[in-house]
């Protein structure tokens, strides 16, 4: 069994932590709740996933465990479910501040567009959930279970690219529209362009881990094989690019409140 480097996971809690104390602070100091409490549960989610993570690791590599082996693999299955339904929960915050872009803009009135997002959001709903529960499947002992977890999850992260780029297409498409008005102002261009960007990075994320999920089964179908420091490494960096994005531009939202 391949134990995770302890390294990378120890230091993504860590800065993930950092940006859940900074959204926190934001929060308070600039009254920006309604926009940014999808984007601080989120990076909550990841702190949790990257400690539990480097607990599992950091039990792997002591010569004395101070984890039964039922309770470390069950610290590395939840870590591994928090890691995975966070992305997820990042593109329902991402709709969700376009949807307080909606209500501001009423110039732009669109049925199609408020539609558009409504579907997107049980989309992503239905893939936080199905993701959730095909991660859980991959650590079954019985073959059966743990193949059909691993479709699941490969399902989960296909549904997802395409939702995320069904996304961006509706963002870029209202971004044009938005331009083309008198009253276009620089803050809603700038979370446009904050919020394409966001959706753009998860989706590299979701097609890496695709191509990443579709190996592992090829080659092992073992959840536990996957080295750590190599690919989730590369998928926490991400993630944390993400957070820290919206981090920096949490003092614009506070300027768009209403």
């Amino acid at each position: 069994m391949a134990i995770s480097k302890p390294i990378a996971p120890t230091v993504l809690a860590a800065l993930f932590f950092t940006s859940t104390a900074i959204h926190t602070w934001q929060c308070l100091h600039y009254q920006t709740w309604q926009w940014m409490a999808p984007h601080l549960f989120c990076a909550a989610i990841l702190t949790m996933g990257y400690t539990l993570a480097a607990v599992y690791a950091f039990d792997g590599t002591t010569s004395i465990p101070f984890l039964a082996p039922t309770h470390s693999l069950a610290v590395h299955l939840i870590s591994r479910i928090f890691i995975r339904i966070a992305p997820p929960i990042l593109v329902l915050a991402n709709l969700h501040v376009f949807t307080f872009l909606l209500q501001r803009l009423p110039i732009l009135p669109s049925i199609l567009l408020e539609r558009s997002m409504i579907v997107l959001t049980g989309l992503t709903c239905c893939i936080e959930a199905t993701e959730g529960v095909g991660v859980a499947l991959r650590f079954n002992s019985r073959r059966n279970y743990t193949d059909a977890g691993w479709i699941l999850a490969a399902t989960a992260l296909a549904l997802q690219v395409c939702t995320l780029a069904a996304g961006i297409a509706i963002l870029g498409l209202f971004g044009r529209r938005y331009r083309k008005t008198k009253t276009k102002d620089p803050i809603t261009l700038g979370l446009l362009a904050v919020i394409s960007l966001s959706m753009a990075l998860v989706l590299i994320r979701s097609a890496g881990c695709l191509v990443q999920d579709a190996r592992a089964a090829v080659h092992a179908r073992n959840a536990l094989q996957a080295p750590f420091w190599v690919a989730d490494g590369v998928e926490g960096a991400i993630l944390l690019v993400n957070s820290l994005l919206w981090n920096v531009c949490n003092r614009t939202k506070s300027s768009a409140n209403p």
